[in-house]
């Protein structure tokens, strides 16, 4: 839609300022109004020729070639939807307005209506779609060298055994996002996961056994049994990424682990005897897992509480739902399985309300710091991840996330500055509405300065404000 906007725009600024460039300018002496004199004039002239007068009436030749160009560019975009960022969105976008202003013109009148002329440099008489496909190229230029033509999301892969993805109706591989969030649970049979590359020449193996926190034989198996591919290709593991690459990947599924009590501080927000609101810290994760055998908030749980649902198995006891290590915030623990399977369904059904906070990348919106911008998220699909992902389609990603966004953290995090401010639900005994809040964390708060928030403003009350509160 964003495309198609802009390009629209272009061609409407582009015929208007023509029309009125042919009807204004022609009764002025040699077609002639010195807008500023000796330095930006306009000047009324009809090319029949491309730039600076070359190819002088090949009128169909200009014709052919639009339409082959505006073809190709039209089953691009269509091919490439959902997985081009905001940059190569505009960029074609301006291409396509300013190819169909001037064949608007080539088609219906035989020449081009240029108006501008800069005489200061003496440089070709030009119209606005002239300016659009230059500023166009332009972007594309910037794209391609310093971004790389680097998309946000990436098709899956297929995979050649029986974890394959889910098909779609037309039978090709649909694109899922762990429900893990990259904390070293896995099971190939559910979703693959998507990283980007960080590093050039490194192998696929290396690669996954470091990203989605798995040994290298791992992640070679996985990788043998076609369930790995870079840029939608499946691959091998000795295959070299270059930075940028997306990576989708099928782990194998691990064995079942059982959780042990361990002393580690916890923030108990709320308790009683049927659910617990637990306010995790950044850098935790939430149960044991491969790669990730202790020291998580299951352990923490089960030395701090008395009781918790065993419906989510003896690695998982009282867990209905995640979030990400590298994000911080509220969670609801189920301290038995009357309780687990309420909260269960109130996921289920989106009726569990969970507000973030994120700063993330480029200036939108209100709360704006320099060259980052504060944000309330609300989930609608129950993960975590899909802010994540859903910013970094924007062109917006989450400060700190490697994944999706920079390659080098900023602000000085060490994750992404992701916040589950506030949780809404209803208890799964009594029926009561009940809400919370945790407090913005120190990262948090660090992060919100060094993007320019001043340090004597008072961050609770301004979210207050924000939420109505």
């Amino acid at each position: 839609m964003l495309v198609i906007i802009i390009a629209a725009a272009v061609v409407a600024l582009d015929q208007v300022t023509k029309l009125l460039a042919a009807n204004l300018l022609t009764v002025l002496p040699a077609n002639t109004y010195a807008l500023w004199p000796g330095i930006f004039h306009l000047t009324y002239t009809e090319n029949r020729g491309a730039a600076f007068g070359m190819l002088q009436n090949a009128r169909w030749f200009f014709i052919i070639t639009t339409v082959i160009a505006c073809g190709i560019m039209i089953w691009f975009l269509r091919k490439e939807r959902g997985k081009m960022h905001l940059l190569m969105r505009v960029t074609l976008a301006l291409i396509l307005g300013g190819a169909l202003g001037n064949f608007i013109d080539r088609l219906f009148l035989g020449y081009v209506r240029d108006m501008f002329s800069a005489v200061i440099i003496n440089f070709a008489i030009f119209n606005v779609a002239d300016s659009a496909v230059s500023v166009g190229c332009v972007l594309l230029f910037i794209d391609l060298l310093f971004l790389k033509g680097k998309r946000y999301m990436a098709d899956p892969p297929k995979a050649k055994t029986g974890n394959a993805p889910p098909q779609d109706g037309r039978g090709r591989a649909r694109r899922m996002i762990s429900d893990f969030e990259f904390e070293g649970e896995y099971e190939g049979s559910e979703a693959a996961l998507e990283a980007r590359a960080d590093r050039a020449g490194e192998r696929l193996d290396v690669f996954c056994a470091r990203s989605f926190g798995l040994t290298r034989s791992q992640a070679q198996r996985a990788i043998a049994c076609g369930n790995a591919a870079i840029e939608g290709r499946t691959a091998k593991a000795s295959d070299k990424l270059r930075e940028g690459d997306f990576v989708s990947f099928l782990p194998p599924p691990v064995r079942e682990l059982e959780a042990r009590p361990q002393d580690i501080p916890l923030s108990i927000v709320y308790e009683d005897a049927d659910i617990a609101v637990i306010d995790k810290p950044q850098g935790m994760v939430v149960h044991p897992a491969a790669g990730n055998p202790d020291g998580t908030l299951v352990n923490a749980l089960l030395f701090h509480l008395e009781g918790l649902s065993g419906i989510g198995g003896a690695a998982r006891p009282g867990i209905v739902h995640r979030i990400d290590k590298l994000t911080s915030g509220l969670l609801v623990v189920a301290k038995n399985d009357l309780a687990h399977n309420s909260l269960s369904e109130q996921l289920k059904a989106h009726t569990v309300r969970r507000t973030y906070i994120a700063i993330v990348e480029g200036n939108f919106r209100e709360e704006r710091y320099g060259k980052f911008t504060l944000i309330e998220a609300r989930l609608e699909t129950g993960r975590t991840h899909q802010i994540r992902v859903h910013m970094a389609s924007l062109g917006h990603p989450v400060a700190g996330d490697v994944v999706y966004g920079p390659s080098k953290p900023k602000l000085g995090l060490e994750g992404q500055a992701l916040h589950a401010a506030r949780l809404a639900l209803r208890h799964p005994r009594t029926g009561q509405d009940m809400a919370f809040a945790a407090p913005v964390p120190a990262y948090f708060r660090a992060a919100l300065q060094k993007a320019g928030r001043p340090g004597d403003e008072d961050i609770e009350a301004f979210l207050q404000k924000l939420w109505g509160e």
